[in-house]
C-alpha cells in the first residue's frame, strides 16, 4: 500500500513496488483512506509518506499501521520529485 499524496511520487513507489514483485493497490491520499484501505485490504506492506497533508499525521498512520502488524517503510523525501532517501 502507497500512502502518499502527490501524484508523481505515487507512480515512482508503485511501479518500485511492481518491479519488486508485489500487488499494488490503488494508494491512499489521506490517513483516513490510509486506515479504511488497510482494514478492508489487508496490505503485506505499506510505504508512508511521513509528511502528507490532513489531520492525521504521516507518523500516526505508521504508528497504526505498525500496530496492525504491517511492515512499514518511512519515506523521507527533499526538494524535487526523483531525488529521495529512504529509511
Amino acid at each position: 500500500m502507497v500512502v502518499e499524496d502527490e501524484a508523481l511520487i505515487v507512480l515512482d513507489l508503485q511501479n518500485m513496488l511492481k518491479n519488486l514483485g508485489y500487488d499494488v493497490s490503488d494508494p491512499a491520499r489521506s490517513g483516513a483512506e490510509a486506515l479504511a484501505l488497510a482494514t478492508a485490504e489487508r496490505p503485506e506492506l505499506a510505504s508512508v509518506d511521513t509528511r502528507i497533508k490532513g489531520p492525521i499525521a504521516g507518523v500516526e498512520i505508521a504508528r497504526e499501521l505498525g500496530e496492525r502488524r504491517r511492515p512499514i517503510r518511512r519515506n523521507f523525501f527533499w526538494g524535487r520529485v526523483g531525488f529521495y532517501k529512504n529509511r
